[in-house]
């Protein structure tokens, strides 16, 4: 069975993903699942990131041998509202 995981901050939490996940630090969580064996990745926190930047990010994985799942963000979808509190 392959597995997969999420490039997580590979030193702290997340305070303003945008200046602390950047291109230096997706590598290193990318290079921290490669070596705890993992086969896969989905990325966390890539909104901000320049094309340029995701091209390196992904070669990089490639380097490492895993396979490039999925992406997921914090980020509304423009149009939508934010939801309402739940009472």
């Amino acid at each position: 069975m392959k597995l997969g995981c999420n490039t997580i901050h590979p030193t702290e939490r997340l305070k303003d993903s945008s200046r602390q996940f950047g291109k230096e630090m997706q590598i290193k969580s990318l290079e921290l699942i490669a070596q705890t064996g993992f086969d896969a990745v989905e990325y966390s926190h890539i909104e901000h990131l320049s094309d340029d930047d995701l091209k390196i990010i992904s070669a990089a994985a490639s380097g490492l041998g895993l396979t490039s799942w999925s992406a997921h963000s914090w980020q509304s979808i423009p149009g939508n509202h934010k939801p309402k509190a739940l009472v």
